[in-house]
């Protein structure tokens, strides 16, 4: 297997990383720790190091340190390396070459730190996607497979490789990774974020890794504890500019505010029913669906008022149930509607779309773009979709006939 998205970390970062969380003085108190992507071991050598210059550093405070990379040859290089810096062997049980994802050890430790692969998904050759995609629905970073291949398909292999190291952690344990930003502030991420961080640095502007092109930190996290937002900071180690992190939903991206600033209006949380929609499309064929007046010979269920300010009154032929389901040729029959269109059912039936299309393949050449329970809900409160400078929105409601009012995506 080829190097995954390797990017090492320097060695004045991976002293500044092990400092961060105390491991010096925790790992010579007794603590064990594990760096699931070591690499060739740059946070390891910052520890031992710290251990030499203090007169602390043996075989048996070394066995407290254990290594896992899937390459080979890294950890042959960090045993060499450290034997020719320190003297004495690195015990060959803590160097465990392997997949942290697929194969993680048994043991569990009190300080899992580290450095993941800097690669998303679709930048995997395709024996890695293979292997890593079940494992994304395992650890519920997705909803559903085709969500790898659709809108998350950006999620990035750390989310995979810390989701997993998380449980090599003991219970009020801590951990700390070199991350990319994109964890905290894209919608690709949600769910990954049911971890919450003690503290995020943003390392972008101190050229931590000149080679990663994307935004970029340092994040701790207490397991075993339920962090309510973050201390946020931008800038330099030796000017760093704190922020108030915000969220508007539980797993929502990570927002920055100054420090005392008010905070903006909140964003409201939309449950899935209730995210804003474009309207009825009727795919081109509005001449088709558009009506001045209900006909006599359809039934009027069927026939729902446009919304249309300012203009004319129009109607809607919608041929769907209540609940969202579109009818059946046998009810379009009894309805009406096919001896209605009897004169645009070819022309109809010949309307281009991917999501229409998926209806007209099916023999449903009657069928709506826009059209679910949520069209005939009894409220609506719509704005014009363009060409306004200003958010001005209108509730319509009932109309006390049955009828339900329609917004035209092109409202």
């Amino acid at each position: 297997m080829a190097p995954l998205g390797a990017v090492f970390t320097p060695p004045s970062w991976a002293r500044w990383a092990v400092e961060r969380l105390d491991l010096p003085a925790r790992v010579t108190a007794g603590a064990t720790v594990c760096d699931p992507t070591a690499g060739e071991g740059s946070l390891a050598f910052a520890l031992a190091d710290r251990a030499q210059g203090g007169g602390v550093l043996d075989a048996a405070w070394a066995g407290r340190i254990t290594l896992i990379d899937r390459e080979g040859d890294f950890l042959e290089s960090f045993a060499r390396t450290w034997h020719g810096r320190y003297g004495f062997a690195f015990p060959e049980a803590n160097l465990v070459e392997g997949d942290v994802v697929t194969r993680p050890p048994a043991r569990r430790f009190d300080f899992v730190v580290g450095n993941p692969p800097w690669a998303s998904y679709p930048e995997l050759d395709p024996e890695d996607q293979e292997r890593y995609r079940p494992w994304f629905r395992d650890l519920d970073l997705v909803g559903r497979p085709s969500e790898l291949l659709l809108g998350r398909s950006r999620l990035d292999v750390a989310a995979l490789v810390t989701a997993r190291a998380f449980a090599l952690v003991n219970e009020g344990g801590r951990a700390g990774f070199f991350l990319p930003l994109s964890l905290f502030h894209s919608g690709s991420a949600a769910r990954w974020r049911r971890w919450v961080p003690d503290a995020i640095f943003d390392l972008t502007e101190a050229r931590v890794f000149p080679e990663v092109a994307t935004r970029y930190g340092w994040a701790e996290f207490s397991l075993g504890s339920r962090t309510k937002a973050p201390r946020y900071f931008t800038g330099r180690p030796d000017a760093w500019v704190p922020w108030d992190a915000v969220q508007d939903a539980p797993d929502g991206p990570w927002r920055l505010v100054p420090p005392g600033a008010r905070s903006p209006v909140p964003r409201f949380p939309l449950a899935p029913g209730q995210r804003p929609r474009q309207g009825l499309n009727t795919g081109g064929a509005n001449a088709a669906f558009h009506v001045p007046s209900p006909p006599t010979d359809v039934d009027p269920a069927l026939v729902h008022p446009l919304v249309r300010p300012g203009k004319p009154e129009k109607w809607i032929l919608v041929p769907y149930h209540r609940d969202g389901r579109i009818l059946e040729e046998r009810e379009l029959e009894a309805s009406g509607l096919a001896q209605f269109w009897r004169d645009w059912k070819e022309r109809l039936a010949a309307r281009r779309g991917l999501y229409l299309g998926s209806q007209l393949k099916r023999g449903r050449w009657w069928a709506l773009l826009g059209a679910g329970a949520y069209a005939f809900a009894p409220y609506k409160v719509l704005w014009s979709a363009y060409g306004q400078k200003r958010l001005v929105p209108q509730v319509w409601g009932p109309r006390g006939d049955g009828r339900v009012w329609q917004a035209d995506q092109a409202l």
